[in-house]
């Protein structure tokens, strides 16, 4: 299988074409950044249609605030515009019930780890899937920490195709035993940051900093100084769980919006402005202002609720 790994999306303009674009340009610059990521989700299901004649099992991956869920669902109605039927699944409803795990000395149960998941129920499904073209895959009640008695009946037809959402995705103990050649395994993530003519403005992990704040936020309710304050394990969550294999990947697809600052900048800095001087984490929330008020600012009205940032900012036609 061909590995797509170092031909992702690249972006050359920086801050200042950034911001001109933003005054003079802005429904022709959203509209060229929305079109230059419907490209690439198009290339890729071009690809995975190109197996022909098998079921496939389409693995995707990456760090939190990448964008899996909505680029999965996007794939998903891509898919089927070409005729071909998917069906959407969660790795998170292999989560094992509670009292299955071996605690941390902190006395916590570490949801990160891939232990924390069910390997071999998935594998079985998986086989399933590809052999018979159907599986009864466990569901998860996130409230009791536990699998539900019920579980939920897949079915794929010849050439249709499952798209696994993850963080471990990758990882290639889900995937030992499948026929490679029905496997396509895809990392996602902001591949890189936006800089000037001094050198770099905001990092990659930053980016995604930025749209998990202001997710959490508008989904879960949570605290801008718990996000700041959980970020350094969530990221070293990544180091240890998920970098290690994207080099693994068949495909990697660069999800960066271009635009997608001078919007969330409207939703973080109000947030980080919250954060008071006495805790350990106004530093950070004090640099992250500065560097958004240097990108103009983009009223949110003007994304496609089909855009893939509608993710973080909300509106999005594939919430339920």
């Amino acid at each position: 299988m061909k590995n797509f790994s170092n031909s992702y999306q690249k972006f050359i303009l920086g801050l200042d074409e950034i911001n001109y674009a933003v005054d003079h340009h802005i429904n022709e610059f959203i509209n060229d950044i929305e079109k230059c990521y419907n490209d690439e989700l198009t290339k890729t299901v071009e690809y995975i249609l190109s197996l022909k004649g098998k079921r496939v099992i389409v693995m995707i991956s990456g760090p939190s605030a990448s964008g899996k869920t909505t680029t999965a669902l996007m794939l998903r109605e891509k898919l089927k515009s070409y005729g071909s039927g998917a069906a959407l699944i969660s790795l998170d409803n292999f989560y094992r019930d509670r009292n299955e795990y071996q605690l941390e000395e902190n006395g916590l149960i570490d949801y990160e780890s891939p232990d924390a998941l069910d390997i071999q129920a998935f594998k079985n499904c998986m086989a399933d899937l590809l052999e018979k073209g159907y599986c009864d895959m466990p569901t998860f009640n996130f409230i009791e920490k536990r699998p539900n008695p019920k579980k939920s009946h897949i079915e794929l037809r010849e050439n249709e195709i499952a798209i696994i959402e993850g963080i471990h995705g990758l990882n290639p103990v889900f995937t030992k035993g499948l026929p490679d050649e029905s496997v396509v395994r895809i990392y996602i993530s902001v591949k890189q940051g936006i800089s000037d003519y001094n050198g770099q403005v905001i990092s990659n992990q930053e980016i995604r900093l930025i749209r998990r704040l202001v997710r959490d936020y508008d989904k879960r309710k949570s605290d801008p100084e718990n996000t700041l304050t959980m970020w350094k394990n969530v990221c070293k969550g990544q180091t240890t769980f998920i970098y290690p294999f994207k080099r693994t990947s068949d495909i990697t697809i660069n999800s960066l919006h271009l635009y997608e600052l001078g919007v969330m900048k409207n939703i973080a800095i109000p947030l980080l402005k919250q954060i008071q001087e006495d805790s350990p984490v106004f530093k950070n929330a004090f640099l992250l202002i500065s560097t958004l008020e240097r990108f103009h600012s983009i009223n949110a009205e003007l994304v496609p609720n089909s855009s893939m940032i509608r993710e973080f900012i909300g509106k999005s036609i594939y919430e339920d």
